[in-house]
């Protein structure tokens, strides 16, 4: 992208990567690689090499949920004076949760035993630690729900409980069929990447979501009234992505220092699988009802951002 968002030539650029730069058998590499990133989080393998068995699994998952205690308790409490700590683990582990990442602030304060200001405090400090970052909804300038992320896939691991990770502990090897657990990876990973574009791009530093009768778009991101919408179609999900991203209305956008309408001129869906005429055809872009719709493969995604 160039010093401001160019959604079009985004995607223009993103099509010749996918089609023209790499065959099919270096896309299906690279997706391979992508999934083994995220189901392994960022490095365990420099542990495990050649050692592939439980005891070195749980080993590594141990010096993960270590290391981020560690981090929590003795670095990033004490630096803000917080004298809870405890809580900031437990706002971990609700985001490690594949039923629900979305919480009002009422019950967050309730369950952790303070009010919504001292809750707002550990979002704020978890975010400033790269730990947890926090997204709220793209129509409402008040908020009173907010959506939690961890920003590295294994922390969702170790946090989640077991019944809910299962065969996602291990490192490598085949993995079991558990497709709502992996798509909380993949939920994690993707917000992870789609923050740093916002950083490496000059976007505003914030990722919101927005709900639509058709289903909800994810990842929203935004410089000024040029607005990206980004739908997540990972199995599993429910309704048509296609059809949410075109239900899209960045009119609804309420911000301070907007200038002018709000405008959408693409529409993103970040897939596990480019649909047949997507490949047939050898292009990302398709026109429906109006909006300009670009199929984004959830690795290219990770490799650019």
């Amino acid at each position: 992208m160039s010093d401001r968002p160019d959604p079009e030539s985004f995607a223009h650029k993103l099509n010749t990567l996918c089609f023209e730069r790499l065959a099919a058998d270096q896309r299906h590499q690279i997706a391979d690689l992508a999934r083994e990133y995220f189901r392994q989080g960022g490095f365990p393998r420099q542990f495990t090499f050649g050692n592939t068995s439980p005891l070195a699994d749980e080993t590594t998952n141990e010096l993960f949920r270590s290391n981020l205690e560690l981090f929590i308790y003795k670095e990033l409490a004490e630096a803000r004076s917080i004298d809870r700590p405890a809580n900031l683990l437990q706002l971990c582990g609700l985001a490690a949760t594949p039923e629900t990442n979305e919480y009002g602030y009422r019950e967050l304060a309730e369950r952790l035993g303070v009010d919504r200001r001292t809750v707002r405090e550990y979002l704020t400090a978890l975010a400033d630690g790269i730990v947890l970052t926090e997204s709220t909804n793209y129509a409402l300038q008040r908020h009173r729900d907010t959506r939690l992320y961890l920003r590295e896939p294994r922390h969702a691991v170790v946090l989640s409980q077991r019944h809910a990770h299962t065969g996602f502990e291990k490192l490598e090897g085949r993995y079991p069929y558990n497709p709502t657990f992996e798509r909380l990876l993949a939920e994690t990973v993707i917000f992870d990447h789609a923050m740093r574009l916002c950083y490496n791009v000059g976007l505003t530093p914030e990722i919101e979501f927005a709900e639509t009768d058709a289903g909800d778009i994810e990842y929203v991101l935004r410089d000024g009234s040029t607005v990206l919408p980004f739908v997540l179609d990972y199995e599993p999900r429910p309704g048509d992505p296609v059809t949410a991203a075109v239900a899209f209305d960045p009119s609804t956008g309420n911000h301070e220092n907007v200038e002018g309408g709000y405008e959408s001129p693409v529409r993103f869906v970040l897939t596990d699988a480019l649909p047949p005429q997507i490949q047939e055809s050898q292009s990302l872009l398709v026109e429906q009802d109006g909006a300009t719709i670009c199929y984004v493969p959830f690795w290219a995604f990770l490799l650019i951002c």
